[in-house]
């Protein structure tokens, strides 16, 4: 109303309305609105309009109220008790009544079926019926209490909300909701279990505004607790909404998700706070080391935060079918991951339990708690040591298209060292714990390193061009290497049919054909690259058979150009075997399925017999057994170096043998003879660099060693900490904290080894 340009005409529309209304017989509040206008005028255009509508209507306007007593409130109520309506006349006269009787005694309980009425009815005079009982409640004085009634009237309203929510018509209950933040500012403070039901409780159940269209209605009020209420209010209700079962609660999921969300954003929070971090850069759009463990949630309410989210995306999952349910609960769970993730700020272990509870808990469904523990599993890896099916967690698919996982960054840094090739021992040694990470993280997390096997293959091209002397100098033979290793590791995953991966695995073994094909590769490197690089297509001949022949199919000539070069190579023979059937089938079938409609011989398989998965191990028990007996604890040193020293240089070609002997290999960590102890902790080391997933089968006995009371035996085991350290990456407190005591209490040598260990583990 301060525009004089837009006011004036407005204001002449509303009298012309009132006009109307009077001779309708209709009642309406426009006389309180021109009553305040009166009073807040400055002159101008609308004040004389004001003036003159006053003046000139006034005996119009003037109203001769009827001598009403509090019998009218009487009759009403006995009226709508017995299902009589009532009419507007006699609403009015109830009105009057209240203003008029306001210092009397009068019991509002009484005057509830009153008010039900009404909101069934859908009168307009709800607005202004609940004004009057709120004004018998509101003392004149501000510093005098709320009576004591008060409580049990605020339960009625609530009660009465309730009820109207479920009806087909809702019109009355916008007015309850805006006087109830009047009644009770703090929200929850005068009867807080009906509150906070009717704030979170579950709209399909009648119990709260949390479902439907109550969302616009009902949010005013959880604005006001949030923002208004205080911190002990907060956590009341923080503590009540974390404390329920899923057997028993009705609270509505996204309500109550979205309030914990709210709590964690609470400005007062953040007051006086230091906002700068000293840990550098981050790697996870939800890792914040200012904000802090602010909720401090224990471990139990963290579970019911997590049914919460289950509870949420089970109901949102009966909304969709197929690929697009799919598509809407990865959405969901990214969100929702990152609250569970902030909510558990740097208590991430207090999950541990959540997550093993969960994978007892059959009342959930089993694809939507493993799409669950997927999405979790992308920002939290460590995940993986807590559950007992790992497999469950590699979801290929999901992963591929995921926006973010906690290694993208750690491990993009690693591929850009190991790719950045320059000459001399130094880079060797300084890469050395960087493929050791790498091929752990292959084996451990293949699904986060396959996010990043297209920015491998292309790290890999361009470098065959260079001379022979710069391609060794430079160290990019030893990159190739590291390179097929890494992809051996990835190992059977890698040969999945998601296009994403499978034209990636295609890039990179484009690149491996290039390199064996130019002429910066020696001869006896050359033999070595074909034969590892044959044995890896016959895996993936084997995996995914029609992946592989759409492409090997287009790479004949390169493979038999080799196989001219490398004729002694059997495995290559067998390949192009495998190839040769369908081109041969297309020759001899090509007359009679010309003319058949969608026939593709190109495409025919090859027989399932050709297809046989390359040999595993080349060792029988008939090989394995006379050298197990030589080894055995009752055979003298000389007989036990000797099968040692064997196993060393044939390790070196065949590291596979080592998986036979890798019990013993254990129990030779202890033993008396320091060359026994040495070689078989080397041994294992190599058998690591190959199965990082076997760390688990020898950490008991290598951290016996660490904690032996024989110096010598400490010594031994240190060795090979850094190599350890990080091939059982998982166990690397427990390594580092029994080497770090050894260092401190017992050998000082052994500190020089724990140095170099965390010297491997420094990327910069």
């Amino acid at each position: 109303m301060n525009s004089p340009r837009f006011a004036h005409p407005l204001l002449r529309i509303l009298i012309s309305r009132e006009t109307i209304l009077e001779k309708q017989g209709d009642n309406s509040s426009f006389l309180h609105v021109i009553d305040l206008l009166s009073r807040h005028s400055k002159g101008g255009p609308v004040a004389s309009l004001i003036t003159k509508y006053n003046l000139e209507s006034r005996s119009r306007h003037r109203r001769v109220v009827n001598e009403v007593t509090s019998d009218a409130i009487r009759n009403g109520v006995k009226r709508v008790e017995s299902g009589s309506s009532l009419s507007d006349k006699e609403i009015k006269d109830i009105i009057t009544a209240l203003k008029k009787y306001k210092n009397e005694n009068i019991r509002l309980r009484e005057l509830i079926p009153v008010l039900s009425w009404l909101l069934s009815s859908r009168s307009h005079f709800v607005d202004e019926f609940l004004r009057s009982l709120i004004t018998l409640l509101i003392p004149s004085n501000p510093n005098t209490s709320l009576p004591s009634d008060t409580c049990q009237f605020i339960q009625d309203l609530i009660g009465l909300l309730q009820n109207h929510l479920g009806g087909k018509s809702r019109a009355g209950n916008g007015a309850i909701l805006d006087w109830l933040p009047i009644l009770d500012p703090a929200i929850v403070n005068i009867c807080p279990l009906k509150q906070r039901e009717l704030l979170f409780g579950d709209g399909g159940g009648n119990m709260g505004i949390s479902q439907g269209t109550g969302v616009s209605q009902g949010l005013l009020l959880l604005v006001l607790l949030i923002h208004s209420g205080s911190w002990g209010h907060l956590q009341d209700t923080l503590d009540w909404l974390l404390s329920q079962t899923k057997e028993s609660t009705r609270v509505d999921a996204t309500a109550a998700l979205g309030f914990v969300e709210s709590c964690l954003n609470i400005p007062q929070l953040w007051q006086g706070r230091d906002t700068k971090s000293a840990r550098g850069i981050e790697t996870s759009f939800y890792t914040d080391h200012t904000e802090g463990d602010i909720l401090s949630l224990s471990t139990e309410q963290l579970c019911c935060l997590v049914m919460y989210i289950l509870m949420e995306a089970e109901r949102e999952a009966g909304k969709y079918d197929g690929d697009k349910s799919r598509v809407e609960m990865d959405e969901l769970f990214e969100s929702r991951v990152s609250l569970l993730l902030r909510c558990s700020k740097g208590n991430e272990q207090n999950l541990r339990p959540v997550i093993e509870l969960l994978q007892s808990d059959k009342s959930w469904s089993k694809d939507l708690l493993q799409q669950f523990l997927i999405k979790l599993y992308l920002y939290l890896p460590e995940l993986s040591s807590w559950i007992t099916d790992t497999d469950s967690l590699v979801d290929l698919k999901s992963t591929a298209k995921a926006k973010y996982s906690k290694f993208d960054g750690f491990f993009h840094r690693m591929i850009s060292i190991l790719s950045d090739c320059q000459s001399g021992k130094t880079w060797e040694d300084r890469i050395d714990g960087v493929v050791l990470l790498c091929k752990k993280m292959a084996a451990c997390h293949p699904a986060h390193i396959l996010r990043y096997l297209p920015v491998i293959a292309s790290l890999t091209r361009g470098r065959t061009h260079l001379t022979s002397k710069e391609f060794y100098n430079q160290n990019h033979f030893l990159f190739f290497t590291h390179i097929l290793g890494l992809l051996d590791c990835l190992r059977p995953y890698i040969f999945d049919s998601i296009k994403f991966i499978q034209d990636g695995l295609n890039d990179a073994l484009d690149s491996f054909l290039d390199l064996v094909q130019s002429q910066c590769i020696k001869q006896k490197e050359r033999t070595g690259v074909v034969a590892k690089l044959v044995e890896f297509l016959q895996h993936y001949l084997t995996h995914n058979p029609t992946g592989a022949l759409s492409y090997l199919q287009t790479k004949v000539e390169v493979l038999e150009d080799l196989l001219f070069d490398h004729s002694e190579l059997s495995s290559l023979k067998s390949l192009l075997a495998v190839l040769s059937v369908p081109r041969t089938l297309n020759r001899v079938d090509s007359e009679t399925s010309a003319n058949t409609v969608g026939s593709s011989p190109d495409k025919a398989a090859p027989s399932p017999s050709l297809m046989m998965a390359p040999v595993t191990t080349p060792w029988t028990p008939s090989q394995i057994e006379p050298f197990l007996q030589r080894i055995g604890p009752s055979q003298p040193v000389s007989e036990v170096l000797k099968v040692l020293n064997d196993l060393d240089e044939t390790s070196k070609r065949r590291v596979d043998i080592l998986q036979f002997f890798l019990h013993d290999l254990v129990r030779l960590t202890k033993h008396v003879n320091e060359a026994c102890r040495d070689n078989a902790h080397v041994l294992i080391a190599r058998h690591l660099r190959h199965n990082p997933r076997d760390s688990k089968l020898i950490i008991d006995g290598y951290l016996e060693c660490l904690c032996s009371s024989d110096p010598e035996i400490v010594m031994s085991a240190a060795k090979v900490l850094s190599e350890i350290s990080i091939l059982a990456a998982e166990y690397c407190d427990d390594l580092l904290e029994k080497a770090f005591a050894a260092a401190t209490k017992r050998l000082g040598k052994v500190g020089s080894h724990v140095t170099k260990t965390f010297q491997m583990f420094n990327l910069e």
